[in-house]
C-alpha cells in the first residue's frame, strides 16, 4: 500500500496488492530553537556514529549535557548502568581555575551537589598548571601547599570511595599525606585521623588507612606507583572490605573491622607536616563505595563542569574484546525531568588481515585490471556540499572484500561546494628502525570494507583506518611498535583551501585587560571572555583560498562564512588509556600534514598507540568570544545586490538580544542595521534581518554583530581580516574604526547578487507506475514500482539551479541527493519522498 501527499499539503493514496508504500510528498518549515525544559545531550568529535565497525579494542565518546539544574547522570555500556553524578557524590574537584563556575587561585569548586568547595591562603596555595590530567590541575610543593575541604556533615559517610589522579614529581622519603580526613600526620590512630592516603616511604608503598581515634587499619599500593606519569587512584570502603584499586585494577584488599572517626575533622588535599611534591586532578568522594566495575570505568572517564549549565562527559572504552557494544547516555533536572541519547552499536573486529599474493588465493568475487580505482564514498551531506571519499589502487584482484594496495597511500578525499573545493589525505611509506623492512620501507597495505563508514588497511608494523565520525572524518594512524622518528607524516593535496592555524589563546593578541593561558581569556573581574577548546587549540580551520570573507547564496551556493572543514589538534593514546595531545603541522607549499609526539611518550608507551587527527565538517568558527560592549566584525567582499539578512552564530543564555550591521571599508561609514533578535538559549545560526534591505555594490564591507551582555557569544576562528571597537549597546555609531584582529567571525550575508530575484523557485512533482499508466498521490497501488519525476520551475527569476531529494521511512530525512532522473519508490510499505530547488541567485525552497 502506497501514500502520497502531493502539492506540499494534501494527502493522496495508492492502493497496492502485493506491496504496501506510502510515499509523502510535502514541505516543511524548520524552525529553530533550542528549550532546556529538560536536560539536552549532544554528541560530538570523536564519538562514533552509530552501526559502525572499528578494528581497534577500544572507542571514545564525548558528550555535552547542558542542564543548570542537574540530578543525576548515567552512562550506560553495553546495558550496565555507571552513575557518575547523583546525591552519592559529594566532592567533585576537577581544578579547571574556570570564572565561568566561580573559581580562582584560592577557591576550588565543589561541583557536586554538596557544595564542599575548597580554599587555600597565602603561601601555602598550590600553584595551578594546564597540564593537568584531563585540563587543569595543582601542582604542590610538598612543603605548606595544601587545600581545605572544610568538614561538612556530608563528608562524614562510613562507606564511601575516594578517587583522584595523581602524578608525583618524585617519591619523598618523608610520611607524605595525599589526601585525608584530618590533618594527614600517618596513621589515623589518634583522634586527629578518620582516613588517610599518604606515601609510607619507609616500606615503599601507598597506604590508605581508616581509624577510630586508637587504632587503625589499611591497604596498600605495593610498590609505589611510577614517578613522572599520571596514576588513578580509587580507594573504597564499604561494610565489609577495604579495597584499592590503581588505573583501574584492584591492587589490595582487606575485611573491615574498624568504625571511621566521627569527628569535625576536615578533608585535606595534601595536608602534613611533610606533603608530597606533584600534582593532582579530579578529585572525588562518594559516600558509597564504588564497585570493582565501576572503578575500571572511572579510570577510562572524565566528568566536568564548563559553566553554570554544561557539563561534559568523556570516556575512553579499552581493553574490547571483538564484539557488539551497545551505549546511550540519560540524565535527569532537579525537578525530574529526563533524557537520554539514542542507543549507539558499535562493533569490533580486531582479526587481523594477511597479505597473500594472487596466486595464493583459490576463487576472486571479480577481476580488476592493475592501476583502477575503486572510490567509495562515507558520506555525502547536500545543503553544505560536503562529500568524503576514499580512493584504492589495485595491483591485483579482489577477494572476500580483501584487496592489496598498490602503494602504502590509503585516501580520503573531502570536497566542499560541488569539490569546487578540496583536501585529500593519505599516508605515505614511514621509515622505521634501520634493517627492520626491505629497503627501511612500509610494505604494501591489506585493505578490507568493513561497512559503509570504515575501511581499514593493515600490515605488520601499522594501521590505518578511516570512518565517519557524527561530525567529520577519522584518519586514524595505528603504530602496533615504538616508530624511529616522532613526527608522523600524511601527504596532502587541497585545491582552493587556505588553513589557518588556532594557536594558545595566550600566544596571540587580545584585547588590553585581559589575562588568558591556552583555552581561556578572563576580564579584570574574573568574566571569562574566549575560550577556545582544548582540540582546537593548535589546530586548523580551512576556509576557501579565494573567497575574500565571508559569502552567502549566491550563484546557487551557500558559501556562509567561507569555511570548509576543521582539522582538530590529534590525541595520541597508548593501549592502557594514556594519552598525550600531538603538535599539529600543515605545510601547503610541501603537501605535508605531520604530526609531532613528544618523544617521551613514545618511549613509555603501551603500544600499539592511536594517533586521529580529525577531520571536521564544521562551518562554524572554532572558538568563541563574550561580545557584550563590543560591536566585532570581519571583512567582506561583496558583488553588486540587495542584503536581505545577516547571520551570526551565537551561544546565547536568557534569551538575549543582539543586532548586526553593514559597514563599508573604504571610509567605515555605517550602510544598514539589521532588526534586533531576542534568541532562545542555545548555540545556532541567528538570523538578523533587515527592515529596508540595503542595495550593496561590488565593494569591500565589514559585517558586525553587537551584543547587549556577557550572555551573546559570538564564534570565530584565528586567521582573517577582522576588528572590533568598544561601544555600549545601543545604536550603532555612524563611522565603526574598528581595532584591527586576526580573526574570521562566524557572520554571513545572505543577499540577492545583482538585484531582483528574492522568489524561491517552486518543484513539482508527477508519477507513473509499472505500466506506464499516471499514479495519482493519495491513491492505493498494486505495482511493482512508482517513478516519481520532480520539475523546477523559477517563473521570470533567475533560473533554477539545482533540485535535490531524499527518500525514507520516516519524514526525517534531508534533500542532499542531486535529482537527475524519476526515482523509483518500490519499498514495501510506507515511503516518503521529500524535496527542494534552488535558484542561480541563491534562493531556496522550503523542503
Amino acid at each position: 500500500m502506497m501514500w502520497i501527499k502531493s502539492n506540499h499539503q494534501s494527502f493522496e493514496t495508492i492502493n497496492m496488492k502485493t506491496k504496501t508504500t506510502i510515499i509523502l510528498i510535502f514541505l516543511c518549515i524548520l524552525i529553530i530553537g533550542l528549550v532546556f525544559a529538560t536536560p539536552s545531550l549532544d554528541y560530538s568529535a570523536p564519538t562514533l556514529s552509530d552501526n559502525i565497525y572499528i578494528s581497534t579494542n577500544w572507542t571514545e565518546v564525548n558528550l555535552t549535557i547542558n542542564e543548570e539544574s542537574l540530578d543525576t547522570f548515567i552512562f550506560n555500556w553495553n546495558t550496565t548502568n555507571y552513575t557518575f553524578y547523583d546525591d552519592s557524590l559529594v566532592l567533585a574537584m576537577n581544578f579547571n581555575n574556570n570564572s565561568a563556575i566561580g573559581e580562582n587561585s584560592t577557591h576550588f569548586v565543589d561541583i557536586s551537589s554538596s557544595g564542599n568547595n575548597g580554599s587555600c591562603s597565602g603561601d601555602s596555595c598550590p600553584n595551578w598548571t594546564s597540564s593537568g590530567r584531563f585540563g587543569g590541575g595543582l601542582q604542590f610543593d610538598g612543603v605548606d601547599d595544601y587545600v581545605d575541604c572544610g568538614n561538612d556533615e556530608s563528608l562524614k559517610s562510613q562507606n564511601l570511595t575516594v578517587e583522584f589522579w595523581f602524578k608525583s614529581n618524585g617519591w619523598q622519603d618523608q610520611y607524605g599525606s595525599i589526601i585525608s580526613r584530618g590533618i594527614g600526620e600517618g596513621w589515623s590512630d589518634s583522634s586527629n585521623e578518620a582516613w588517610n592516603i599518604f606515601n609510607h616511604y619507609t616500606s615503599g608503598f601507598i597506604a590508605f588507612d581508616i581509624g577510630n581515634g586508637t587504632d587503625y587499619q589499611d591497604v596498600e599500593i605495593n610498590p609505589r606507583p611510577s614517578e613522572n606519569v599520571w596514576h588513578h587512584y580509587v580507594f573504597t570502603v564499604d561494610e565489609d572490605h577495604l579495597i584499592v584499586y590503581l588505573d583501574g585494577v584492584q591492587k589490595d584488599v582487606d575485611d573491615r573491622t574498624l568504625i571511621i572517626n566521627s569527628a569535625d575533622l576536615s578533608v585535606n588535599i595534601m595536608k602534613g607536616a611533610n606533603g608530597n611534591n606533584g600534582s593532582i586532578d579530579s578529585v572525588r568522594i562518594y559516600n558509597r563505595a564504588l564497585s570493582a566495575t565501576e572503578a575500571r570505568m572511572h579510570y577510562q572517564s572524565e566528568f566536568s563542569k564548563y559553566n553554570s549549565t554544561q557539563y561534559r562527559f568523556y570516556n575512553n572504552v579499552t581493553n574490547l574484546a571483538d564484539g557488539e557494544y551497545t551505549y546511550f547516555d540519560w540524565a535527569n533536572d532537579t525537578a525530574g525531568s529526563s533524557n537520554q541519547t539514542e542507543t549507539r552499536i558499535i562493533t569490533i573486529d580486531t582479526t587481523p588481515l594477511t597479505s597473500n599474493s594472487p596466486s595464493e588465493n583459490a576463487s576472486f568475487d571479480q577481476e580488476i585490471v592493475p592501476g583502477d580505482s575503486l572510490e567509495y564514498i562515507f558520506k555525502e551531506l547536500g545543503e553544505g556540499g560536503i562529500r568524503s571519499t576514499g580512493n584504492l589502487k589495485f595491483i591485483s584482484k579482489v577477494a572476500n572484500e580483501k584487496v592489496l594496495i598498490e602503494k602504502s597511500k590509503p585516501e580520503v578525499k573531502l570536497e566542499k561546494w560541488g569539490n569546487e573545493t578540496f583536501l585529500k589525505v593519505s599516508r605515505p611509506s614511514v621509515s622505521y628502525s634501520p634493517g627492520s623492512l626491505v629497503n627501511d620501507k612500509i610494505p604494501p597495505l591489506v585493505g578490507k570494507r568493513l561497512s559503509d563508514s570504515k575501511v581499514k588497511f593493515i600490515n605488520h608494523k601499522e594501521e590505518v583506518h578511516i570512518y565517519s565520525l557524527e561530525e567529520g572524518m577519522e584518519y586514524e594512524v595505528i603504530l602496533k611498535e615504538k616508530p624511529n622518528s616522532n613526527i608522523i607524516e600524511m601527504e596532502i593535496e587541497s585545491q582552493d583551501l587556505g588553513f589557518y592555524y588556532q594557536p594558545p589563546l595566550n600566544q596571540e593578541k587580545q584585547e588590553e585587560g585581559l589575562t588568558c593561558n591556552e583555552t581561556d581569556c578572563w576580564d579584570e573581574n574574573g568574566t571569562n571572555m574566549v575560550h577556545r577548546p582544548e582540540n582546537v587549540v593548535g589546530s586548523y580551520a580551512v576556509y576557501h583560498k579565494n573567497k575574500k570573507g565571508d559569502y552567502s547564496k549566491m550563484r546557487g551556493k551557500n558559501y556562509m562564512a567561507g569555511k570548509a572543514f576543521h582539522i582538530y589538534r590529534p590525541k595520541i593514546i597508548d593501549t592502557n588509556g594514556n594519552w598525550i595531545w600531538g603538535k599539529l603541522n600543515v605545510d601547503e607549499k610541501e603537501g605535508i600534514l605531520s604530526i609531532t609526539i613528544p618523544q617521551e611518550f613514545l618511549d613509555n608507551a603501551v603500544y600499539p598507540i592511536k594517533i586521529d587527527p580529525t577531520f571536521g565538517y564544521d562551518t562554524v568558527g572554532g572558538s568563541h568570544v563574550t561580545i557584550n560592549g563590543r560591536i566585532s566584525g570581519t571583512y567582506f567582499m561583496g558583488d553588486a545586490g540587495t542584503a536581505n539578512s545577516l547571520t551570526g552564530y551565537f551561544q546565547k543564555y536568557f534569551s538575549q538580544k543582539s543586532k548586526g550591521a553593514i559597514y563599508k571599508q573604504s571610509d567605515n561609514t555605517f550602510v544598514a542595521e539589521t532588526n534586533e533578535v531576542t534568541a532562545a538559549n542555545g548555540c545556532n545560526w541567528y538570523e538578523h534581518t533587515f527592515s529596508s534591505p540595503p542595495t550593496i555594490t561590488a565593494q569591500n564591507y565589514y559585517l558586525v554583530m553587537w551584543g547587549a551582555t556577557n550572555n551573546d557569544i559570538l564564534y570565530y576562528d584565528t586567521g582573517g581580516n577582522g576588528g572590533y571597537d568598544v561601544e555600549t549597546y545601543g545604536t550603532f555609531p555612524a563611522n565603526w574604526v574598528p581595532t584591527s584582529e586576526d580573526r574570521k567571525y562566524s557572520i554571513y550575508c545572505t543577499y540577492t547578487a545583482g538585484g531582483g530575484d528574492t522568489t524561491p523557485p517552486t518543484t513539482n512533482a508527477t508519477a507513473v507506475k509499472d505500466d506506464d499508466t499516471t499514479y495519482t498521490f493519495n491513491t492505493w497501488t498494486n505495482s511493482t514500482y512508482v517513478n516519481v519525476t520532480l520539475s523546477c520551475d523559477d517563473g521570470s527569476g533567475s533560473g533554477c539551479n539545482i533540485t535535490q531529494y531524499c527518500t525514507d521511512t520516516t519524514n526525517t530525512c534531508t534533500p542532499n541527493i542531486a535529482y537527475s532522473t524519476p526515482v523509483q519508490i518500490s519499498t514495501e510499505g510506507m515511503s516518503y519522498i521529500r524535496f527542494r530547488s534552488n535558484d542561480t541567485a541563491g534562493n531556496l525552497e522550503t523542503t
